[in-house]
């Protein structure tokens, strides 16, 4: 069993508290900086929670969010209005094995759900289904690791409401992959994980992709819209495909 099978349940609910309060300024950047027609359809991979998902359905839009995890798409589902239900569905699926083929005005991976697999082969095979879900002129979107912050980065102390989490990172070089040991304390209760994400550079990412007909790359820094460059928070990357 692969350490995120696990994992996005009750320990990842103790730390996603700031990327649910994020969800609404999120959606804005994307909207921002892609053109979508009223009622074009998008897809959520690896959606969580749903709260990308559902903000976007709000909006007007046809949502399908697919995640693996049963506990987090019974919260997704959980948080859907009635009025918004017409618009937004929810599958469980290993991304690997996405059935959506060209049909997606735009396609999502946002906060860092690529690079969880253990074999490079499964991390391309799940760049090529994200790639393949988006038709011709839509647009993908995907949230990533900065490389060189992340290869620099020894992990971070945080509080979170009634708790604190302890993060030590170091990077393997032969792997490509930052090797994660967390540990969630809440109260009297400590959760421990070991987690490992393959993490690509700006110039593997963007020729990986390129060879599914994808171009006209614009990379930022975080969601205030700042230029990617060494320093930066996260990469985001959006990219069309012809």
């Amino acid at each position: 069993m692969e350490w995120w099978e696990t994992y996005f349940s009750e320990v990842y609910n103790l730390t996603s508290f700031a990327s649910t309060l994020r969800a609404k300024k999120e959606v804005d950047f994307i909207l921002d900086h892609i053109e979508l027609r009223c009622g074009a359809h998008i897809l959520d991979m690896c959606c969580g929670d749903g709260r990308h998902a559902l903000e976007l359905a709000k909006r007007g839009y046809n949502v399908c969010g697919i995640d693996y995890s049963d506990e987090l798409l019974r919260i997704a589902e959980e948080k859907v209005p009635s009025d918004v239900k017409p618009r937004i569905s929810f599958i469980k699926e290993d991304m690997r094995k996405c059935s959506v083929e060209e049909f997606c005005d735009l396609t999502l991976s946002m906060f860092i759900s690529l690079g969880y697999f253990d074999r490079d082969e499964d991390n391309f095979l799940a760049i090529k289904k994200l790639c393949n879900s988006v038709k011709s002129g839509g647009h993908l979107f995907i949230e990533l690791h900065n490389y060189f912050k992340a290869i620099n980065s020894c992990g971070y102390t945080m509080r979170i409401p009634g708790g604190i989490i302890y993060d030590k990172r170091y990077y393997d070089a032969e792997k490509k992959s930052i090797m994660i040991n967390r540990v969630v304390k809440r109260k009297e209760d400590m959760k421990v994980c070991t987690q490992h994400i393959r993490i690509f550079t700006l110039e593997e990412i963007t020729d990986i992709i390129s060879d599914y007909g994808f171009n006209g790359f614009r990379a930022f820094g975080d969601y205030s819209g700042s230029v990617y460059a060494k320093e930066s928070e996260r990469l985001i990357l959006l990219s069309r495909k012809t």
